[in-house]
């Protein structure tokens, strides 16, 4: 009888639900589409950027967009400082030390901080 209902499936909200199922999609595809083809640039790129724009159509919120590109572009200008300082260099840089798909791989970043971020208010 005093059960918490909290964890029953009708008790939550489905755009909760939505969020859930398509950041797990996105996460796991994400970093299983890197895993298996970082070392085909164009490939990987082109897999990245189709994730994300499936993400910005089935979610439709100019803040996981904007979060992408500031994202992109800030998680790739740390990566071009610290490889120009040697902290560390890719095995197949492509674009200024760095393999291409990194630019879209950080801007996925972007878009699952924002992600887990909702989740993570949501549920409070």
């Amino acid at each position: 009888m005093g059960e918490n209902k909290i964890f029953e499936v009708n008790m939550i909200p489905d755009n909760f639900r939505k969020l859930i199922i398509t950041t797990t999609i996105f996460t796991i595809g994400s970093i299983v589409s890197i895993w298996l083809f970082w070392q085909n640039v164009f490939l990987l790129t082109f897999i990245l950027v189709c994730l994300a724009i499936m993400e910005f159509v089935v979610l439709k919120k100019k803040e996981v967009i904007i979060a992408y590109f500031i994202i992109m572009f800030g998680g790739v200008m740390t990566e071009m400082v610290a490889i120009h300082l040697g902290a560390w260099q890719y095995t197949q840089p492509s674009f200024l030390g760095i393999p291409f798909w990194l630019l879209p791989a950080w801007g996925n970043a972007g878009i699952i901080g924002v992600c887990v971020y909702k989740l993570v208010k949501k549920s409070n």
